[in-house]
């Protein structure tokens, strides 16, 4: 669930940098059609790397609850009455092949990997909206007249 938490907040964040941008957005409708573009690439990347990130957890979770089936398995063969050490070795076996063959820890980090470069794009885009606010905030104050 963790994914689908992730994939909530980053919209939010977009949410609310989209707002930041309509303070911060030149007035010149090239340049706000070029913002407005802007928004849209980095909403589409980030609900592409969400969906990405989504997808690799589903794929980590099935590969996780096989191997977790075959280590179950073989401890309630070990804990039978019987004490069939053969099948202990076979699901034994089994579970090493599963874990071996997918490399389920590194189909596991290669999910984070999305989730990294959305926080990263997500960091530059407060960045670069952020110093238009600034600009926007700097040369508001010199128009103001002195007391």
């Amino acid at each position: 669930m963790y994914a689908v938490e992730f994939m909530c907040l980053s919209v939010v964040k977009l949410m609310v940098l989209d707002r930041m941008k309509e303070f911060a957005a030149p007035v010149t409708d090239r340049q706000r059609q070029r913002w407005d573009l802007a928004s849209r690439c980095v909403m589409a990347a980030v609900v592409v790397g969400n969906a990405v990130g989504l997808l690799g957890n589903i794929t980590a979770a099935v590969f996780w609850t096989q191997t977790a089936g075959f280590a179950y398995k073989a401890a309630a063969a070990n804990a039978s009455a019987a004490n069939n050490t053969d099948a202990v070795a076979q699901f034994v076996q089994e579970f090493s092949e599963v874990a071996g063959r997918v490399r389920i820890v590194r189909v596991t980090c290669v999910t984070l990997l999305p989730q990294v470069v959305v926080l990263l794009l997500v960091i530059v885009s407060f960045a670069v909206v952020g110093v238009m606010c600034l600009r926007r905030v700097d040369l508001g104050t010199e128009t103001m007249p002195q007391l």
